[in-house]
């Protein structure tokens, strides 16, 4: 439920939603109610938006959950490697998250500033294996907090048929984890760059060159390194929008990657990962009476589908 109301040139909103979720854990087609798990929950939330001359400025506070997947509940262990095992955690917790957010918003140019505090974060974790210790099962677990700053600043104009867009986004952590029983600091900054271009051609082709860029840096126990990646597009529509032909060129460089080391306890982990994501994709789309969908609703139904 919420309420708007209007105090001189402030708007508000306040809201308050209830969540109930039952999830009942089967093993070997008996229900185990110990690890049976349901929850009762408020999420309460509150928004200001106020206008000073052209600038619009915006308050938000509001609590949100992130709910473990499926496949991080399971009880079954699946071999990965010679030297890892894949395992799920059955009592893993959801994720409650108290965010307050600021923003600043005049002409193309867009600022944003929050602090979340994570109340039970889910984080990679490894174990040993009782009977051989030189093999690791990698599973999920609960950390009791964390906290994070994000800042962003974007900036879109337009110049004629040329539209670029540029953003620059920091997000710091203030963290302590265990590594060789002594603690760890995990502190850090990592930064993200975009760069966008539009171009409105000829003959109503939209040519599109975007970059990204993600710099080193600390995210909850990981260590990530660094990772750029350039993508190109060509599109037009025909027919009144009936027909759609997009020309895709993502990854042309080759340089998007996944590498990371891994801080739990007593392991150490560097795990890299390099995609096939250089490719070119023709995609071609028809529209059958192709009708908005008025449908409007939001809730804990549609992050189930998300989870499976």
């Amino acid at each position: 439920m919420g309420y708007n109301a209007s105090i001189g040139q402030i708007n508000t909103n306040i809201g308050l939603r209830y969540e109930h979720v039952a999830y009942d854990f089967y093993e070997n087609g008996k229900i185990q109610k110990d690890k049976s798990k349901v929850y009762d929950n408020l999420f309460p939330s509150l928004t200001l938006n106020f206008n000073v001359a052209a600038t619009n400025l915006s308050l938000a506070y509001n609590i949100r959950t992130v709910r473990p997947a499926y496949e991080m509940l399971s009880s079954a262990v699946r071999y990965g490697n010679r030297l890892t095992y894949l395992a799920g955690t059955p009592n893993l917790q959801p994720t409650y998250i108290n965010s307050i957010n600021g923003g600043l918003l005049w002409r193309n140019l867009n600022v944003q500033i929050g602090y979340n505090h994570y109340k039970d974060d889910i984080f990679f974790a490894t174990d040993q294996l009782d009977s051989d210790p030189s093999i690791s099962i990698n599973r999920f677990a609960n950390v009791r907090s964390r906290n994070e700053m994000a800042a962003s600043v974007s900036y879109s104009p337009t110049f004629g048929i040329w539209q670029p867009s540029v953003s620059v986004t920091s997000i710091t952590q203030w963290l302590d984890i265990e590594l060789g029983h002594k603690p760890k600091n995990m502190n850090g900054t990592i930064l993200y760059f975009n760069m966008g271009n539009a171009l409105q051609l000829p003959a109503g082709f939209l040519l599109r060159i975007d970059g990204n860029y993600s710099s080193d840096g600390n995210f909850q126990n990981r260590h990530m390194k660094s990772s750029w990646f350039m993508n190109v597009s060509l599109n037009k529509e025909f027919a009144g929008g009936k027909w759609n032909v997009l020309l895709e060129g993502n990854d042309l460089f080759h340089t998007m990657r996944d590498a990371s080391w891994f801080y739990d306890r007593q392991t150490v982990q560097y795990r890299a990962t390099k995609d096939n994501t250089r490719q070119i994709k023709l995609t071609i789309t028809y529209r059958f009476n192709h009708k908005e969908n008025r449908y409007k609703g939001t809730g804990a139904g549609n992050d189930e589908q998300q989870r499976l």
